[in-house]
């Protein structure tokens, strides 16, 4: 887990690499989409995204939520029996056994692949 020293995209909090052991766990295998965290919305376990446009937008029912904050994310994984992984486990799922930089490997970050706020729009 963590970051090489040498690695010039890591924060100084993410350096240095080290062993972690961890019991198996399970990642949902999809999103939680809009349909499922109004679903929660519906019975007040979860409160609405910051914003609703995509939310309530009828052709982006079954993309995911966006817009919600941790602790929303915690509530709906709570009402619906689950609950977020931890750092270690959120990195081991992404990185794999072989310590690859992002899921499809440790090729450079591209628009196309994952949406960085800050390289696909002009947001802070």
């Amino acid at each position: 887990m963590g970051a090489d020293a040498s690695g010039p995209d890591a924060s100084s909090s993410e350096k240095p690499v080290h062993a972690v052991s961890l019991d198996a766990f399970w990642l949902d295998q999809t999103e939680v989409t809009n349909r499922m965290y109004r679903m929660c919305v519906n019975v007040r376990a979860c409160d609405f995204p910051a914003q609703l446009a995509e939310f309530d937008h009828p052709d982006l029912i079954d993309h995911p939520i966006v817009w919600v904050s941790w602790r929303d994310a915690e509530d709906y994984c709570q009402w619906a029996g689950h609950r977020l992984p931890t750092e270690a486990e959120w990195e081991k799922a992404v990185r794999g056994a072989d310590c690859r930089t992002f899921h499809w490997g440790s090729g450079a970050v591209a628009g196309h692949r994952l949406n960085f706020t800050d390289v696909n729009r002009d947001e802070e």
